[in-house]
C-alpha cells in the first residue's frame, strides 16, 4: 500500500498449496494483515497479490480441461 497499491487490491492466501488439506484464503491488501491473524494454519503458504486472484465470473469456474495426460481442474476459490 506503501508503495502505491491500492487497499483494494486482491489478494489470496494458499495454504498447504496442492495438498488434501489445501485451503485458499481470499481478503484484501488492505485487509491481509488482520485476516493473517484472524486465520491461523499450520502449513506453509502463498501470498499471491493483484488482479489474478480477483474473483471471476461463475461460467468460468469449476472447469476442468484435459492437457495430454494430465487433467487440471479449475475450482472456485472459498
Amino acid at each position: 500500500i506503501a508503495s502505491g497499491l491500492p487497499a483494494d487490491t486482491p489478494a489470496l492466501i494458499v495454504e498447504n498449496a496442492s495438498l488434501l488439506d489445501e485451503r485458499l484464503i481470499r481478503s484484501s491488501l488492505g485487509r491481509m494483515a488482520n485476516t493473517v491473524k484472524l486465520v491461523s494454519g499450520n502449513g506453509p503458504a502463498l501470498l499471491i497479490i493483484g488482479e489474478a486472484v480477483r474473483p471471476q465470473s461463475s461460467t468460468s469456474l469449476n472447469q476442468t480441461k484435459t492437457i495430454g495426460a494430465r487433467t487440471a481442474s479449475a475450482r472456485a476459490f472459498q
